[in-house]
């Protein structure tokens, strides 16, 4: 019996690894809104967000206000945290070609920012 388990969970592991091994990390966006006036979108290596190419991105946001809110709009995409209180958000997003705006909810003028996707 201790043959046929040992088969079983390596023969399990075997089917597993080729799904490992060759699935893709997403990019990593993040977002934030904080005291003073911050908003903000950068990469992975705290560059601003200015252009993208199309695709799957995560996004997580800190939302560190508790009267201001993140706010990302574009084509077939509208996300956002709550104007009140605290939170960390992630999104799983899709990208499409066009322009993009994030921006808080509570000072649209005042807190915003912007970016394309394009190939």
């Amino acid at each position: 019996m201790n043959k046929t388990i040992t088969a079983a969970v390596a023969t399990a592991a075997a089917l597993a690894l080729p799904t490992a091994a060759t699935s893709k990390a997403l990019p990593q966006l993040f977002g934030a809104v904080g005291p003073g006036n911050v908003l903000t979108l950068k990469d992975k290596a705290g560059k601003p967000i200015r252009t993208l190419k199309p695709g799957k991105y995560t996004i997580t946001v800190q939302d560190q206000s508790k009267t201001q809110n993140f706010h990302l709009v574009g084509p077939g995409l509208n996300v956002k945290t709550s104007i009140k209180g605290r939170s960390s958000s992630g999104w799983a997003v899709v990208l499409k070609a066009g322009s993009f705006r994030y921006y808080s909810d509570a000072a649209p003028s005042k807190l915003k920012g912007s970016f394309k996707v394009s190939t």
